[in-house]
């Protein structure tokens, strides 16, 4: 099967300096529909063709340009690369960001309570060690007073509470320590740990 960058280069051949429909380029090619509906879309989005109202396409002078010169087109990402990929909103972490956003001040057993599913590989620990390192970075800080203190020798438990709440996507710890942070699409630093 031939992959999507070729299907590209068929389609704007097939179009050349005509104005087409998606049913014409199939009929034209040896694709089916789907796959000359995809390409359609990946030279839409690369601005090689144009789509016009009454759903024919139309070669830019981007794309005769291309076409003329001969080259190989490649598929992948045409920018930059801009950071790491946000995290899945299906993960603990972005769960319990959520749920550290909303609580604003939380303590461990509140956000997993809220954050964490069957089949979450050891929230506790895994919530630990993230807070750490957003209390390093500055999103977080512990506070003085604890939760549950019961009796006259129970410390109770850490409250923390948000203190950079920079949007909806959950920052990563990246190797060596460091926070990167999603929302920003910037790396901050962390103090070392102690």
């Amino acid at each position: 099967m031939a992959g999507t960058a070729t299907w590209q280069i068929a389609v704007l051949g097939a179009i050349g300096r005509g104005v087409l429909t998606a049913d014409a380029i199939a009929a034209h090619l040896p694709m089916d529909r789907h796959s000359v509906i995809v390409a359609v879309a990946r030279l839409v989005s690369r601005r090689f063709i144009d789509r016009h109202e009454d759903g024919t396409f139309q070669l830019t002078e981007e794309g005769r340009a291309f076409l003329s010169r001969g080259e190989a087109m490649r598929s992948g990402p045409r920018g930059p690369h801009t950071g790491p990929r946000p995290p899945p909103s299906s993960s603990f972490r972005q769960r319990a960001w959520s749920a550290m956003r909303l609580r604003r001040r939380f303590g461990l057993a509140d956000i997993i309570t809220l954050a964490a599913r069957d089949g979450d590989s050891d929230p506790d620990s895994n919530l630990r060690r993230w807070l750490g390192a957003l209390e390093r970075a500055g999103y977080v800080a512990t506070l003085s007073t604890r939760a549950g203190a019961h009796g006259r020798f129970s410390r109770g438990t850490k409250v923390f509470r948000l203190l950079r709440d920079t949007g909806p996507l959950a920052p990563a710890i990246r190797q060596g320590g460091a926070i990167y942070d999603h929302n920003l699409r910037e790396v901050v630093p962390c103090r070392p740990a102690r």
